[in-house]
């Protein structure tokens, strides 16, 4: 089966090209839908099927524009003219819209950075009467969306916390760390809500994988929470986890740590063997931030300092003023002098 799909694809990606200006809107959304699903690459076909969608948007039913909408953003496949048309078709057929329709428009429109206000408010709208129909996954990229786009909409918030607090047992690991950090990333604390997650999180904590302990770190330090079970928690699991976390995963863990105070000498030190071998790889902000993290908790290990300078160094010309400040601060405090980089 997998040859004849390998062989497959190949001829299907032809005859669409050939053929898409003949395409209806079901073969349009089904086509792009398909491609996306598979991660294959093809910017031409794109291109296409955007311009011919663009023609037959006026015939295009609900799940026709949800499924383009998503296929595009999944691929990250910005074309403004189609989204612009999408949001135009989409926005006077919203009370049409299913929960998952209502979810995978805003996650699309966050996955491709479109901030668009009266579309995203209408989808608010539309969806606060109907949360208890919404599934975990509608229910948390939704609110994902909104956090990703910074946009807090308190009577959406409100309803979306309310939900979430009645349904708290069924949610997974992913549900409750994406939870986590859209509520911290637009600062709305509702405390019963993160009670529950807390201790939905420490029950389930063995299915937490690398990013969502390093979310749900980050979520805790960014509303300043100083839960120290949950933390102790992440931490030990952390650390079993440590060679499968990213550098930006292991960059939010500590520098959750160090923002909540909350020293864990196992974590540190498994934290700072990591990311000795991945350096390379990192961001200028999590170069920063892991050299602040790391002098703000008074843990000094020599090897790291220099490692960090010396990636530094190389990718100075990209530090942004606060990483410059940040990076600064943390080899002063930890009275670090390596010349080079100052």
């Amino acid at each position: 089966m997998e040859t004849m799909g390998a062989l497959a694809i190949p001829t299907v990606w032809r005859f669409s090209r050939r053929s898409v200006r003949h395409f209806g809107c079901q073969c349009l959304s089904n086509t792009a839908w398909a491609f996306a699903k598979l991660l294959l690459e093809d910017e031409p076909l794109l291109e296409a099927i955007a311009s011919r969608s663009i023609q037959s948007i006026a015939q295009c039913d609900v799940q026709e524009l949800v499924n383009t909408a998503w296929a595009f953003a999944k691929r990250g496949f910005l074309h403004c003219p189609l989204m612009a048309s999408l949001a135009s078709a989409a926005l006077p057929r919203l009370p049409e819209f299913q929960p998952r329709d209502l979810s995978n428009t805003a996650w699309a429109l966050a996955m491709l950075g479109i901030r668009d206000w009266p579309l995203l408010t209408a989808i608010s709208s539309a969806a606060v009467p109907i949360l208890p129909d919404f599934d975990m996954q509608a229910l948390c990229n939704t609110v994902w969306a909104f956090a990703s786009l910074a946009l807090q909409d308190l009577p959406l918030l409100d309803s979306i916390s309310a939900s979430a607090l009645a349904r708290i047992a069924e949610f997974e690991p992913q549900h409750l760390s994406i939870t986590a950090w859209s509520l911290a990333a637009l600062a709305y604390t509702d405390r019963p809500l993160l009670d529950a997650i807390s201790s939905a999180s420490l029950r389930r904590m063995q299915g937490f994988d690398s990013r969502n302990l390093a979310n749900t770190a980050w979520s805790v330090a960014g509303l300043a929470l100083f839960d120290h079970p949950l933390m102790d928690s992440i931490a030990s699991a952390a650390v079993t986890r440590i060679h499968e976390t990213c550098p930006q995963n292991l960059t939010n863990t500590v520098w959750a740590f160090a923002h909540l105070g909350v020293f864990h000498s196992p974590l540190l030190t498994a934290i700072s063997s990591s990311s000795m071998s991945t350096l390379s790889e990192y961001l200028p902000l999590e170069l920063s931030n892991t050299a602040w993290a790391c002098a703000a908790l008074i843990f000094k290990d020599g090897p790291l300092s220099e490692s960090i300078a010396k990636e530094a160094i190389r990718k100075i010309e990209h530090f942004e003023q606060q990483d410059l400040s940040n990076t600064a601060w943390a080899f002063a405090a930890s009275c670090f002098l390596d010349k080079p980089l100052m």
